[in-house]
């Protein structure tokens, strides 16, 4: 065995970048998920729009949850919502695109009760609405 054959717990966390890319070709493009690089993306969808994109932003210690709205034209993102916890966020696979385009439902688990989160997704607003 070579010499810290087994040290990969010192080994920095991987950085987590998200890239939209154009089917006509060109670069990609970057989503501005903060400077914080320390992260998870645990879930990414696209809105029914097409030109947004939900992007789950988890902090290390998994203890912050942000939904962001991210412009795939710009990179430009807008924190939708957040969720904290003292112990513990539960990432959910339930993150629902509305047909119209102009909203977007996620659970969140406040106190223990799932409630519907609805973020409405426009070009200059973004606005959460729990019900």
């Amino acid at each position: 065995m070579r010499d810290g054959a087994l040290s990969y717990g010192r080994r920095p966390n991987p950085i987590v970048r998200i890239f939209v890319a154009s089917p006509n070709g060109g670069e990609p493009r970057a989503m501005d998920t903060g400077a914080e690089t320390d992260i998870y993306i645990p879930r990414v969808s696209w809105l029914t729009d097409s030109k947004h994109l939900a992007i789950q932003r988890l902090n290390r210690t998994q203890t912050t949850l942000d939904l962001l709205i991210a412009e795939a034209a710009t990179g430009k993102t807008r924190a939708a919502l957040s969720e904290n916890d003292p112990n513990w966020i539960n990432v959910s696979d339930d993150l629902y695109s509305s047909r119209t385009a102009s909203a977007f439902c996620g659970p969140a688990s406040a106190a223990g009760i799932a409630t519907c989160i609805c973020v409405t997704s426009m070009a200059n607003n973004c606005a959460a609405h729990q019900g």
